[in-house]
């Protein structure tokens, strides 16, 4: 069921009043001296929750790395967020790699390569709003152990 919602002397029309996170359907058609064309196609447009904002994290560091993992810490400056969605780069564009539940600071990526560069970014969530995103965290992994050096189970270190 469609309503008529007003007119528009020109090509922008703004509707306010409306409920958050509701989606709405328009449609439009042309008038002019008493002539109607036919509708438009039907747009559907979701308001966004504008009541909600989240804080977002900041001093994303890493507080550890070897050759194949980075440990990253970062601030927890919301009190209402979801969670923290963690992205990565390699390189290129970013891709979210995880997320962890609300008041978590750290994250552990494993199953990296060694001695390659990734950049990192944080942003916290609340339902579909996202915080803006942490500072850049950019972070070289070791070289990997290549020879006499030898790491046991129980982690103690041994030298050949």
């Amino acid at each position: 069921m469609f309503f008529e919602v007003g007119f528009v002397n020109g090509i922008l029309f703004i509707s306010i009043g409306l409920t958050a996170n509701t989606t709405y359907r328009f449609r439009v058609r042309a008038y002019k001296g008493g002539n109607f064309s036919s509708y438009s196609s039907i747009v559907s447009v979701t308001t966004q929750d504008n009541a909600v904002t989240v804080a977002a994290p900041s001093n994303l560091a890493s507080s550890s790395k070897t050759s194949s993992q980075v440990i990253m810490t970062w601030t927890d400056n919301s009190n209402n967020e979801d969670g923290f969605k963690i992205e990565r780069a390699n390189g290129g564009s970013y891709s979210q790699i995880a997320t962890v539940g609300a008041g978590v600071t750290t994250y552990t990526n494993t199953g990296l390569s060694a001695n390659t560069a990734y950049t990192y970014r944080v942003r916290a969530y609340k339902g579909s709003v996202n915080s803006n995103y942490s500072n850049v965290l950019s972070v070289t992994t070791d070289a990997s152990n290549t020879g006499s050096d030898n790491y046991e189970p129980n982690g103690s270190f041994t030298s050949a």
